[in-house]
């Protein structure tokens, strides 16, 4: 199986006042398979926002690759221009913030939004727009078009990163790059909304780069880990296995702070497929092969095939039916 996402041997950095790179990451090896839910965990520091602002070169961001390479479906992201770049964005590659806030622009409606994100990547909007509202039904909101004609300021913590996610989605990319998607939000939301998010991604096919300094939720939620710590891949493998039997120093001090219910660490909580049955068979018989942090070759031949049959459970808030259960009404002059 192809790669979406294959980093090899990057370095990269930041370019500070006097012109010079601050190296920040060092020999980074990654890959993400179609459909793929990868974990990315490291406490603040370890290079793990640096990693996806190498991915998107997002317009500002003080960004340089100095060796390396990047590719995307087989694309080297290094070699093409910024027009290029503009349509891929989006379009093929997705990016969810920390900060809801950060990807909405306030003066603006939800809806002037989403028409704008269709028209830049010439998708009819009529037809965007519905599936929008259909991604804001699935995730809680049970009335989507009043959400449409709010503006980001009127809507709650959870409500908005639901709408930051939604929108990020709503082009289908074929990857998602998640940075702290729920860390800003109150702890009984964070589980609920990075569910809804996962059930997105599986409905799309979308392959899921989370970074996030929670072991705990990457166990939960990722087939596959890496381990970041100093701007270096310190640990990788399938998630049971980096769990399960930790080799770097690390990773073992990121699990010695997970709190231990009943001696039991926590246990993934995926119930997506994301293979074909065709796919899952070219898979078993060539195996998945990764490299972990000390250079060995394993292979675990997996294959994901398991559903989510759970259902959404809403909760009047106010004006609005959320799934966050906050108390927050969308207010209109």
């Amino acid at each position: 199986m192809n790669e979406i996402l294959n980093i090899q041997a990057l370095h990269a950095g930041y370019i500070n006042d006097e012109g010079t790179v601050t190296p920040i990451l060092h020999d980074i090896n990654l890959t993400v398979q179609p459909g793929e839910i990868i974990g990315v965990v490291g406490g603040s520091g370890s290079g793990k926002s640096t990693l996806l602002h190498s991915i998107t070169m997002l317009k500002g961001t003080p960004i340089q690759i100095l060796e390396g390479t990047i590719q995307y479906n087989g694309l080297n992201l290094r070699e093409i221009n910024e027009t290029e770049r503009r349509t891929l964005m989006g379009s093929g590659i997705a990016r969810v913030f920390q900060q809801a806030y950060m990807s909405l622009y306030p003066l603006r409606t939800i809806q002037a939004q989403c028409k704008e994100l269709l028209d830049a990547h010439h998708v009819p909007v009529d037809k965007g727009v519905e599936d929008f509202c259909q991604m804001l039904a699935h995730m809680g909101f049970q009335e989507p078009r009043r959400i449409l004609a709010a503006h980001p300021h009127e809507l709650s913590g959870g409500m908005a990163q639901r709408v930051a996610i939604a929108l990020a989605l709503v082009l289908k990319p074929k990857l998602l790059l998640a940075d702290e998607p729920t860390a800003a939000l109150d702890a009984t939301v964070q589980k609920k909304v990075l569910q809804e998010l996962l059930e997105l991604c599986q409905a799309y096919g979308t392959a899921l780069l989370l970074v996030t300094h929670n072991i705990n939720m990457a166990a939960m939620f990722t087939h596959r880990m890496y381990v970041m710590h100093d701007g270096r891949i310190v640990e990788s493998g399938t998630t049971s296995d980096v769990m399960e039997h930790p080799q770097h120093e690390y990773t073992q001090a990121l699990l010695g702070a997970v709190p231990i219910l009943n001696g039991l660490l926590p246990k993934s909580n995926l119930k997506f497929s994301i293979e074909t049955k065709e796919q899952a068979q070219i898979h078993q018989a060539h195996g998945h092969h990764h490299h972990d942090a000390q250079g060995r070759h394993t292979h675990d031949g997996m294959g994901f095939h398991s559903h989510d049959d759970r259902n959404l459970h809403t909760h009047d808030v106010g004006d609005l039916h959320t799934h966050d259960g906050r108390d927050t009404e969308v207010h209109h002059e």
